[in-house]
Order: structure tokens, then C-alpha cells, then sequence
């Protein structure tokens, strides 16, 4: 098996950054570009499992249109590299929420991805996001 060089690794810390920033900006369109669009493209998250990019769009436009402005920051804990085209990288974050209402909710969450090498470079084939209860010291975000 291939190690994956430092051009790799570069490339999936860039894609965790771009990420980050669509969601930050609420663009699900330009988060969801960074995703595989085929029947095998999963995200997990509050317990539920959709299958495919229409109903994570959905998922994800109905969350997010009730936010008035929100910041994620992820930072890699790990990644495992299966050959040099796959990784399962596993990150911590948090994320900070305005509401609707104005409501401020800062949270922790984990967060796990099945990255595949694309002609477009590194895009999630599979997401599973998860909020620890109670939030843990010393998340790596800070």
C-alpha cells in the first residue's frame, strides 16, 4: 500500500478549511460540492442516517435556515490513511450559533469522514457528526 505523501495530507487539511467555511457562510450548495454525489454518499448525524446528496441537502437547508449566522472550526485528530486515494479522518470541533431568535449556543461536536480522492481532489463519501454530552475539557478547537 502507498503512504499518502505530504501533498495529500495537505489536500484533505484543505478540504476540512473549505468545509468549515461553507458552513460558516450557511452555503449548503457549496458545502455539499465538497461531497461525492452518488448512491453510496451517507451522513449521520442527531441519530439519523441519510442516504444520498437531495436528502442531506434537505437536512441541512431546513437546520440551517433557522440560524442567523453560525462559525465552525474543525481540527483534525486523526486520519487514517487506507491507500493513497482513501482516509477516514476524525476531528473535533465546535461551533458557535446565533439563532433566529438571537439566541447564542456554542457547542462541541466529533466528527468523522470517509474521504475518497475524486478528479476533483479529496470530496466526503461518508459524514457522521456527533455532539458529546457533556461537552469534553479540553476540545482541541480551542
Amino acid at each position: 500500500m502507498d503512504l499518502p505523501n505530504g501533498d495529500n495530507a495537505a489536500a484533505v487539511n484543505a478540504l476540512l478549511e473549505q468545509l468549515d467555511a461553507a458552513a460558516s457562510a450557511l452555503d449548503v450548495d457549496g458545502f455539499l460540492h465538497l461531497f461525492v454525489d452518488g448512491p453510496d454518499t451517507l451522513f449521520a448525524m442527531d441519530g439519523r442516517i441519510l442516504q444520498g446528496l437531495p436528502a442531506i441537502r434537505a437536512m441541512h437547508r431546513a437546520g440551517w435556515a433557522q440560524l442567523q449566522s453560525v462559525a465552525f472550526r474543525t481540527v483534525p485528530v486523526s486520519v487514517l490513511w487506507l491507500g493513497a486515494d482513501t482516509a477516514v479522518l476524525t476531528g473535533a470541533g465546535r461551533s458557535r450559533r446565533t439563532t433566529g431568535g438571537g439566541e447564542e449556543i456554542e457547542r462541541d461536536y466529533a466528527l468523522t469522514l470517509v474521504l475518497v480522492r475524486t478528479s476533483q481532489g479529496f470530496r466526503v463519501l461518508q459524514a457522521h457528526e456527533s455532539i458529546p454530552r457533556p461537552p469534553v475539557a479540553g476540545n482541541p478547537a480551542d
